[in-house]
């Protein structure tokens, strides 16, 4: 099985490295995002790694999710809708790299 808060944690520091965090509420929106998206995305990791769902559902899935950080993201007027994509999809990027590892060959 895989350590979600682990990728969480990767997840955010990716993002981190994008996001203006110094900005107010940038940090808090990504940190709510990510925990409030825990059980979801651990559920949607134990799915893809028993076969239960395909690739193509998992990264449909986390389009869906993408886009709705996305709008929460540009919300910040100081964020350009390039630089929250950029961040969203190196954090989903991480989790499907991750994921895509503990799945059975």
């Amino acid at each position: 099985m895989i350590d979600i808060k682990s990728i969480l944690a990767q997840m955010k520091g990716a993002m981190a490295l994008l996001l203006p965090f110094h900005v107010a509420g940038i940090q808090q929106t990504v940190t709510d995002y990510l925990l409030s998206s825990e059980t979801e995305l651990s559920n949607l990791a134990a799915y893809r790694i028993s076969g239960d769902i395909s690739d193509k559902f998992l990264k449909d899935r986390l389009a869906e999710e993408g886009d709705i950080m996305l709008t929460q993201l540009l919300s910040f007027a100081v964020i350009t809708k390039e630089i929250a994509q950029e961040a969203i999809d190196k954090a989903f990027g991480i989790f499907i790299t991750n994921v895509t590892a503990a799945v059975p060959q």
